[in-house]
């Protein structure tokens, strides 16, 4: 299933992370949008909060759903089976509030 994922294109580690992403993209089912792109952004997504885009990734599936932060980066990496595992790991109990608080502190400092 294709993703398209909302990030901030100013940001240095962001745009370090989309290489990364785009570099494991086999299948070429991740699209990018930066946030440069507000036209485009509240055309096709107008539901979004641009404010709440300024704060951490966003990833909309074919299906409308929208995952935030960490729930972001987690199902970007069910689409690439070099990183099944990694992604099958980030659903242990525990990990997504660990994983939630981490994104968030990671994010506030980028």
């Amino acid at each position: 299933m294709a993703l398209t994922l909302i990030y901030d294109d100013t940001c240095p580690l962001c745009r370090r992370s989309r290489r990364f992403a785009e570099a494991l993209d086999w299948f070429g089912r991740l699209t990018f949008v930066g946030l440069s792109d507000q036209a485009f952004i509240r055309k096709r997504f107008p539901g979004l909060d641009g404010a709440a885009l300024a704060e951490a990734l966003h990833v909309v599936d074919g299906r409308g759903r929208i995952f935030r932060g960490f729930r972001a980066f987690r199902r970007v990496l069910w689409v690439n089976p070099a990183t099944w595992l990694p992604a099958l790991c980030l659903y242990i109990p525990g990990v997504p509030f660990l994983g939630d608080r981490v994104y968030r502190r990671i994010a506030a400092h980028r």
